[in-house]
């Protein structure tokens, strides 16, 4: 995905960060990502608690992901997904970043963009 504006200026690191956020976020919360994959670089890294070895490149990210949602739709029992934006407080500033939950508010989990 280009990383420029809809009037053609070049987009700032904070604002694709964002954009993409805000993308993954919506896909989360409808389980599907078919929107996702045209903003997934090439050699993108997925790592995740529940994942025990870190997915490399976008068709390996891409299939986890929608495997996951299939399978949280098939699920028997009610598991709801939430997906909501916040800011991380690094040290080099705040940054935009998405809490993931997934059955329980408790179990929130934070994705970052890279």
């Amino acid at each position: 995905m280009s990383k420029s504006k809809q009037d053609g200026s070049k987009m700032t690191e904070e604002d694709f960060e964002r954009q993409m956020s805000v993308v993954f976020a919506t896909c989360w919360n409808r389980l599907d990502f078919t929107h996702l994959i045209a903003y997934l670089a090439v050699d993108v890294v997925y790592e995740s608690q529940n994942v025990f070895q870190a997915l490399t490149g976008r068709k390996e990210v891409f299939d986890y992901l929608c495997e996951k949602a299939e399978t949280i739709r098939k699920s028997e029992s009610d598991t709801q997904v939430s997906a909501e934006l916040a800011t991380l407080d690094q040290k080099h500033g705040l940054r935009p970043c998405v809490l993931l939950s997934q059955g329980s508010r408790g179990g929130c989990k934070i994705l970052s963009v890279n």
